[in-house]
């Protein structure tokens, strides 16, 4: 059975509910499961109390060399082991690991006018394989390894699709909406063109953008299946685990109901 990768994003880690930690873990009885985590809003509030203000650019944070100091405290820090222990309060087996280690993504300055950003260039998933095969849930901050061996900031949507593209799995995105909604009904299934068209008539609008768009990338990358599930809704793991998911699938080409 296909690896399921779980990209959490950073501002619903701490609202989620404990039932969507353990029905990871039990999901994890059935396949291999790996957690990608972002950390935006705790990243923000770190820089703030160092009154350092955020700057971005086309979606993606401009990082000097002190923001990046921030960005790994928290994602590879705190943060991710806040999201360790929520799994380790419903039994689940998990341990927190940042893309550094066991040089597991290892990249290159995405633009130099961004900074200590990176674009992923190389998936190394001996690490992820040797916790799997322990009994653990792999937990990953996205900080990368440079060239050079500096850490660099990675968008935790690209690491999830180079991540997910490596083991062969489904990639899921767990956010606070049900799907891509359509005259208040969650469109199931859609396919890449499908989506662009939603895109430019103005059904999928605001926030929704650039979920659809990290999942049309993934699609795109050659993963099989994404989905876009609400992490908040009760049982969605376990009815994804069952292969009736109540969020949208991407796929390549239309599948129909």
């Amino acid at each position: 059975m296909k690896p399921a990768i779980i990209k959490i994003g950073g501002s619903t880690i701490s609202q989620l509910p404990s039932t969507f930690y353990r029905d990871i873990g039990e999901l994890y009885e059935t396949r291999q499961v790996v957690v990608v985590h972002g950390g935006g809003p705790a990243i923000n509030e770190s820089l703030a109390k160092q009154q350092i203000k955020p700057d971005f650019h086309q979606g993606l944070r401009v990082t000097s060399s002190a923001v990046m100091k921030v960005v790994e405290e928290v994602l590879a820090g705190s943060l991710n082991k806040a999201l360790v222990r929520h799994f380790s309060d419903q039994n689940v087996k998990a341990a927190g690991i940042s893309g550094q280690d066991g040089q597991l993504l290892k990249a290159r300055i995405l633009n130099e006018k961004l900074g200590l950003v990176g674009d992923v260039k190389e998936v190394n998933p001996s690490v992820i394989h040797a916790l799997l095969n322990a009994g653990f849930i792999p937990v990953i901050a996205p900080v990368g390894l440079g060239e050079h061996g500096e850490a660099l900031n990675i968008n935790a949507d690209h690491a999830a699709v180079h991540i997910a593209k490596s083991l062969g799995g489904d990639l899921i995105f767990a956010t606070d909406v049900p799907g891509v909604m359509k005259h208040n009904h969650v469109l199931t299934h859609l396919s890449h063109d499908e989506a662009k068209d939603l895109i430019k008539d103005g059904t999928i609008s605001g926030g929704m953008i650039p979920k659809v768009e990290a999942a049309l990338h993934a699609v795109q990358s050659g993963i099989e299946q994404t989905f876009i599930l609400n992490g908040f809704e009760t049982g969605v793991i376990t009815a994804y685990q069952h292969n009736r998911s109540t969020g949208t699938t991407f796929s390549k080409k239309v599948v129909q109901s």
